[in-house]
């Protein structure tokens, strides 16, 4: 684990471990759902497919006329907490 919290992880089937900064250079895919105007759950996935999927569930069970979902693709950004922008 680094000092920062985060850990060098395996990538799906091959096997080979990511350096924290490639896992940084990938996209995130984020689903949000919302009832009512407000949001209630924020769900984040590797891949949009399987982002994609998780909402068609989550829109089975909404109110299409109060409540909303959406999938939003995100890149992670890591900031030194040490180097202060002035």
């Amino acid at each position: 684990m680094y000092s920062d919290g985060t850990t060098e992880f395996k990538q799906g089937d091959g096997g080979e471990e990511m350096t924290r900064q490639s896992a940084l250079d990938l996209p995130l895919w984020v689903l949000v759902t919302v009832e009512s105007g407000i949001p209630v759950a924020v769900e984040a996935y590797a891949d949009r497919l399987s982002a994609k999927i998780s909402e068609q569930r989550v829109r089975k069970q909404m109110r299409p006329e109060n409540d909303e979902t959406a999938v939003f693709e995100v890149q992670l950004v890591h900031k030194d907490p040490s180097r202060s922008e002035t």
